[in-house]
C-alpha cells in the first residue's frame, strides 16, 4: 500500500472519529475546502490558494497541513484538507502564525509562513517541486 494511500485513510479516520455523536456542534475553524471566504466567521482569518506541481500545473489531491509557527498561536483542530480536482483549497484558521505546507507522497514541497487575522481573506499558493 503506498504511504499516501495510508496517510489519506488515517486523515479518514481521525476526521470520522472527530465528529462526535449527531447533532454535536463544531469546536472550532472547520477546513472548507472549495467553500467561499465569506462563510468564515468574522473571528477567523480564511486562507485560500492554488498547489502546483514542479511544471506548473495544478495539483488535485494535495493535502495541505497548516502548523502553529509559535506558542501563541493556536493549534490547528483539524490535520490537514486536500486540494480540489483544481488544484485549490481553503481553511478558515483562528489568527495567529502558520507554516503550511503541501504533502503528495514522498514529493518535495515549498513550504510558506503566513500570518491570519481575524476576517483576513489571504491567498498563499503552494508549490511541490
Amino acid at each position: 500500500m503506498r504511504l499516501s494511500s495510508v496517510l489519506v485513510a488515517g486523515f479518514a479516520l481521525v476526521a470520522a472519529a472527530a465528529c462526535g455523536p449527531a447533532g454535536a456542534q463544531p469546536r472550532g475553524p472547520a477546513p472548507v475546502s472549495g467553500a467561499s471566504a465569506s462563510t468564515a466567521p468574522p473571528t477567523w482569518g480564511t486562507v485560500s490558494g492554488l498547489v502546483t506541481d514542479g511544471a506548473g500545473r495544478p495539483a488535485s489531491g494535495v493535502l495541505i497541513v497548516p502548523a502553529a509557527a509559535d506558542p501563541d498561536t493556536p493549534a490547528v483542530p483539524e490535520l490537514a484538507v486536500l486540494t480540489d480536482s483544481a488544484g485549490r483549497y481553503t481553511w478558515r484558521l483562528s489568527p495567529g502564525r502558520y507554516t503550511l505546507a503541501p504533502h503528495q507522497g514522498n514529493r518535495p514541497y515549498t513550504a510558506k509562513a503566513v500570518t491570519v487575522t481575524p476576517r483576513a481573506q489571504l491567498e498563499v499558493n503552494l508549490s511541490l517541486t
